[in-house]
């Protein structure tokens, strides 16, 4: 309704538009008289007005009884994502809880980035002695207190997490990325990192006796340690190293020193005097390692870093073509 209806034809217009015969012969007409009185009294009805207001009565009935069909149901509809959220958490700390003392994956890395993505706290987890093969996303998550002791990770990424007081000790980490994390108070004596990614993260008080740091990147972080640690092919360019008297570096060694502030003394000297580094303007952690990689066939032995073995040069063009794979594929 809402639009006015054209009138129908008179009786007279309709009877004269059918001829005498076909009342005769046709078995037709009588439908039609049907339909012609279907017409008018359809045209009468549509000038009502309080029809017209019942079928928008009925239409808005419709509407409301499909909000109301709705409308509750969204509430159950949120209860019931909640509930598959708190079922899936239940999932996944049974996997992490279960596989512990397990060396292997164990479903474990679905289960801490399932848990990881909702946000939700890993502080104080124990994951000790797994070996994570790759794939191990846990950008920004709460790793305050966790312990990873002994454990083998390779090519995952901990970026912007928050790992205070983490336990790394005797852990082996390739080719990991720790960009712009915290890691300060955290334990890494008698660990060793590979191409590790520390650039832009807090590393203050580590706690690295015994430690190996093997072209690892700690352009533009903060750090200071306690204890023995060595340190080969690293990149310092930019870097806050605060060493105290300097006695707990035990070797540093091919490492690009450019534009390090806070070294002490005794640090000073240790570079200069103990092996060959480097002070070269270089951020790119890639490009620098391809520059060790150019330098160890240098005919000058001034400029060859003679005090990498064959076994890290092996390490470093290996940690050069794994991180050159992960830009192009990122």
């Amino acid at each position: 309704m809402g639009k006015q209806k054209e009138r129908p034809k008179s009786w007279k217009e309709f009877s004269e538009a059918i001829n005498k015969n076909d009342w005769e012969e046709d078995w037709r007409p009588p439908f039609k008289v049907f339909q012609w009185g279907c017409e008018w009294a359809s045209y009468w009805l549509s000038r009502v007005a309080l029809l017209e207001v019942l079928e928008y009565i009925g239409k808005l009935g419709i509407l409301l009884a499909a909000i109301a069909y709705i409308y509750p149901g969204c509430d159950e509809r949120k209860q019931a994502a909640e509930d598959l959220t708190k079922s899936k958490h239940y999932v996944a700390w049974q996997t992490l809880n279960s596989a512990v003392g397990k060396s292997g994956n164990a479903g474990r890395v679905d289960a801490l980035m399932d848990l990881n993505k909702d946000g939700v706290s890993l502080i104080g987890l124990d994951i000790s002695n797994v070996t994570f093969e790759r794939n191990l996303i846990l950008t920004n998550a709460q790793l305050e207190y966790a312990k990873l002791d002994g454990s083998q990770i390779n090519g995952s990424d901990f970026s912007d997490a928050i790992m205070w007081n983490v336990v790394l000790a005797n852990a082996t980490c390739s080719c990991v990325r720790f960009r712009n994390a915290n890691l300060d108070n955290a334990n890494v004596t008698n660990a060793t990192f590979i191409g590790c990614d520390f650039s832009s993260s807090s590393l203050f008080a580590l706690n690295c006796s015994n430690t190996t740091f093997k072209f690892c990147n700690f352009v533009n972080s903060h750090i200071s340690f306690s204890a023995k640690a060595t340190f080969a092919g690293c990149n310092f360019a930019n870097c806050n190293v605060w060493t105290g008297d300097g006695t707990n570096i035990l070797q540093i060694r091919a490492c690009n020193i450019f534009g390090i502030t806070n070294a002490s003394t005794y640090f000073s000297r240790l570079l200069k005097n103990n092996f060959i580094n480097y002070s070269v303007p270089i951020t790119n952690h890639v490009e620098w390692l391809n520059r060790l990689i150019r330098l160890s066939a240098e005919a000058d032995k001034e400029r060859r870093p003679k005090d990498l073995t064959p076994e890290e040069l092996f390490y470093c063009r290996f940690v050069c073509t794994t991180l050159s794979d992960t830009n192009k594929s990122n």
